[in-house]
């Protein structure tokens, strides 16, 4: 597995978790801000794995 793919896939069970502290479930403060790591770490993914597929070619 590519390092894009492993920091999308972490991205989205961030965004996932983080959901839980937006809808109300939970007030922890760790969920506060996974919300948007997730976001920042999706960003993160794409540029690296868009990176990865320029140097193949």
């Amino acid at each position: 597995m590519k390092a894009g793919n492993s920091i999308i896939i972490l991205s989205i069970i961030c965004i996932l978790i983080g959901l839980v502290y937006a809808l109300g479930y939970n007030s922890s403060i760790y969920f506060k801000y996974l919300f948007s790591i997730g976001f920042i770490l999706l960003g993160m993914g794409i540029l690296i794995d868009g990176i990865e597929e320029m140097i193949k070619k």
